[in-house]
């Protein structure tokens, strides 16, 4: 896992318009993959490219300061060198187990505006087939991001990370829905996209019909039949052009340019329901957006943009900290497999001695407390505050072990022993034996079958 790296930006640190910026056009991201590869002797290279953030995730054919790479890809990306200290200001940076530990994140969703997302997962695995595809994706790198997919859906089967909000999407959903009850016409949704998509699921579920526009008529058919919705399919110059009355238009395409000029927004600004004046929703999904704002707000349009979208995932969020904790602890069991896959199993090994140790001094202390004052407490009851002591143990594991593991990377064998003698003796004892345990099954494996551990 040293080769992995990570460089991006994503909703953390950077505005729509910034990712607009330094994002790419589909049917450009293969080419520049191979470009960045050739010319940095990459062995992988995954591009991801969504609405909240755009990351290249890569593994060098030698350990090296991945983070180096940032000047190089801000140049890539932007056609442009970067000034002193540019690159590193705008673009964030992971190497190593970091970079995969990230890469779980994404996926799950934990690092999403919209705790547990799902969009992400299709975006991941779509950007993971093109980088198979072309060869750019068989490796270490490849195998780390099956296995993030396989973590991310077990995580939401576990946790119950995605149920309520867990998309933006849906969040687009609640304001087309908000305006459908006092102005009960069609959504129009522009564009074929997974965020259209999961549009059209909703309103299909709300019996709301839609007016689905694409610039190729067919695709836009194939596409409204697929939903099961009622209502009909429109080209975009027919749509701009006849501008048929709709409560809300949800954009999402993949334009570069906006969709909709300030002719075609003051057209829908002059549509009429049931002999009143009613002005339609705009929710704008689109990075790069598919509608200016300023000449929405001339023709006197409501226009959501990503900015907007983002601030009220963010509120959303706050309330799956719990559930978000549980899934970070999936994350952590997830990484100690990629240790032992990638040839880190002795370190994996210490640390799951460590949780160990934890989740068995906190079995003492509840079997002490239920002798002591919980006697009159049912199994029942015993069983849930049990499993939830565990849970908790696991989560107060999480800062020790994470940073044990960073501290011998950097410090070596030494920073252990320097740490076991202020542990607890039994702890001590349960990280020795994990270690003569690996030691052992090293000494009876085959040195040909370790994986990529440089």
């Amino acid at each position: 896992m040293n080769r992995l790296g990570v460089i991006g930006l994503s909703w953390r640190h950077a505005t729509p318009a910034d990712l607009a910026t330094f994002g790419l056009p589909e049917e450009d991201r293969g080419a520049w993959m191979r470009e960045l590869a050739a010319e940095e002797g990459l062995q992988e290279v995954l591009f991801l490219n969504t609405c909240s953030r755009v990351e290249i995730y890569f593994r060098s054919q030698e350990e090296a300061k991945n983070g180096d790479l940032r000047r190089r890809v801000f140049e890539k990306l932007l056609g442009r060198s970067p000034k002193p200290g540019e690159a590193e200001r705008t673009l964030r940076a992971w190497n190593g187990e970091g970079a995969a530990e990230h890469m779980l994140m994404v996926v799950t969703g934990l690092e999403s505006a919209q705790v547990g997302e799902t969009e992400v997962l299709g975006q991941f695995r779509k950007a993971l087939t093109l980088a198979q595809e072309i060869g750019l994706g068989g490796g270490t790198l490849g195998l780390i991001a099956e296995e993030s997919l396989k973590v991310a859906r077990r995580v939401r089967q576990r946790t119950g990370l995605d149920e309520g909000k867990t998309s933006l999407a849906e969040i687009a959903l609640g304001l087309v829905r908000d305006r459908y009850k006092s102005e009960p016409a069609p959504v129009a949704l522009v564009g074929v996209s997974p965020m259209t998509e999961r549009c059209a699921e909703g309103l299909v579920a709300d019996r709301i019909p839609i007016v689905w526009v694409n610039r190729t008529l067919t695709k836009a058919a194939e596409a409204l039949q697929d939903s099961g919705a009622t209502g009909g399919a429109m080209d975009l110059d027919s749509f701009v052009e006849q501008h048929p009355v709709v409560s809300g238009i949800v954009l999402a395409t993949g334009s570069q340019e906006p969709v909709f000029d300030a002719e075609a927004l003051q057209r829908f600004a002059m549509q009429s329901h049931a002999g009143r004046r009613l002005l339609p929703i705009l929710v704008d999904l689109a990075v790069p957006p598919d509608v200016d704002p300023g000449e929405a707000s001339s023709a006197g349009l409501q226009r959501v943009g990503m900015d907007e979208i983002l601030s009220l995932a963010q509120d959303s969020s706050r309330a799956k900290g719990e559930r978000a904790i549980e899934a970070r602890v999936a994350i952590d069991e997830a990484l100690e497999k990629l240790r032992d896959i990638c040839g880190f199993g002795a370190i994996g090994r210490m640390a799951r001695a460590v949780q160990a140790h934890y989740s068995e001094k906190a079995a003492q202390s509840f079997a002490s407390l239920c002798r002591r004052d919980l006697r009159g407490i049912s199994p029942a009851h015993q069983d849930r505050l049990i499993q939830w002591t565990q849970q908790l143990a696991k989560q107060m594991a999480h800062l020790p072990t994470s940073g044990l593991r960073q501290v011998i990377r950097d410090q070596g064998q030494g920073a252990l022993d320097s740490f076991l003698a202020h542990a607890h003796p039994d702890l001590v004892r349960n990280i020795r034996d994990a270690l003569e345990e690996e030691s052992s099954l090293q000494g009876a494996s085959d040195p040909h079958t370790q994986g990529d551990s440089a």
